[in-house]
C-alpha cells in the first residue's frame, strides 16, 4: 500500500481521470475554495471536482481504483456510473471483494464514450436515475 505523505496512511479511493489519465489523489491534497458562477457561491472542492474544472471544464469522468466504479461529475451533479471492467461471467465486481480478474468491457467504455463526446450526460435516462445533486462538492 502507498503510504500517503501528508498524512502517513494509506490512500483512500485514487480516483484516475478518464480525459487525460491523472492519478487524483483525494487524501494527498486538501480542499479549495472556489466561486462557482452558475451558483454565485464559494465551495469547498473536492480533488475531483478541482481536477474536473482544470482538465474537462466541469465534466469529470474517473476511475475509482478500489471500487473498479466510473464517478461522472457533470456541474453540479455526479453519479457513480457502472463499472467498465467485468469478469469472465459478465458481472461487476464492485468494491473488489471477490478477487477474480476484471476486463475491459469494450460495450461499457462505448457507451461511456458515446455519452461523453456527444455530451449526453444531462438527457440519458439511466445516467439521470442515479445522479445526485447532494454533496456534490465532496468529490
Amino acid at each position: 500500500c502507498r503510504i500517503c505523505r501528508n498524512k502517513k496512511e494509506p490512500g483512500r479511493q485514487p480516483a484516475l481521470c478518464l480525459l487525460c489519465g491523472t492519478l487524483v489523489r483525494p487524501c494527498c491534497s486538501t480542499t479549495v475554495r472556489t466561486y462557482i458562477p452558475a451558483l454565485q457561491e464559494y465551495y469547498q472542492l473536492g480533488d475531483c471536482n478541482q481536477h474536473a474544472l482544470e482538465c474537462g471544464g466541469g465534466l469529470g469522468l474517473f476511475l475509482l481504483i478500489k471500487s473498479s466504479t466510473v464517478l461522472v461529475l457533470r456541474d453540479q451533479r455526479y453519479c457513480e456510473y457502472p463499472s467498465i471492467y467485468l469478469d469472465a461471467h459478465g458481472e461487476e465486481d464492485r468494491e473488489l471483494l471477490r478477487g477474480r480478474p476484471l476486463y475491459l468491457s469494450h460495450h461499457r467504455y462505448q457507451q461511456l464514450l458515446d455519452l461523453t463526446t456527444t455530451a449526453s450526460f444531462d438527457h440519458n435516462t439511466r445516467t439521470l436515475a442515479i445522479t445526485l445533486a447532494t454533496n456534490w462538492h465532496v468529490y
